[in-house]
């Protein structure tokens, strides 16, 4: 991770690369270092005392913000993201899911996180009223056609062979 000081290094760059300058960057890494060793502290069955032991594969906050950063701008593969970071694939992943509630956390303080997390067509219809129409990518899933005739033309098309699900299209009726 070396080539992250070069990064740092230039005000331009870094800007491109995490969406923000470095003073800025610079706070939250400090207290992106502060969450991940309160969350090493907090860790009830640990052999040895915090920074005992191997040096992590992300060694500092700034590591560990611009890491996440990075795999939230660019959003690469984890073998994309091993190749830039020097570790590999699923391990990426791993800090991934380390990383990522320590940012929302950090953020959370801060008070730069979204107010809304979408889990619904109602949420979704709260939060964007505007919204007039919404299309959406679905895939067809065959499935077992019903012996009694009303429900089986309730949730499949009208080809007789090829019976495909169409949950969705209900849904989203049902919804509107």
């Amino acid at each position: 991770m070396e080539y992250l000081e070069r990064f740092f290094r230039n005000e331009r760059t870094t800007r491109a690369l995490f969406g923000m300058g470095r003073e800025k960057f610079d706070q939250l890494a400090e207290g992106m270092g502060r969450l991940y060793l309160e969350k090493l502290a907090a860790k009830k069955d640990r052999k040895r005392e915090v920074g005992g032991g191997r040096r992590g594969q992300i060694p500092t906050g700034h590591h560990k913000l611009a890491f996440i950063l990075f795999y939230l701008k660019v959003y690469p593969t984890q073998d994309v993201m091993g190749v830039f970071s020097g570790i590999n694939g699923p391990e990426c992943g791993r800090w991934v899911h380390k990383l990522m509630p320590l940012l929302e956390k950090l953020l959370g303080q801060k008070q730069h996180l979204p107010k809304r997390k979408i889990n619904s067509m109602e949420g979704f219809a709260a939060a964007f009223p505007q919204a007039v129409e919404v299309m959406l990518d679905g895939m067809d899933r065959p499935v077992r056609r019903s012996k009694k005739k009303r429900l089986s033309a309730s949730t499949t098309q009208g080809k007789r062979r090829a019976t495909h699900a169409r949950r969705l299209c209900l849904w989203m009726e049902n919804v509107a």
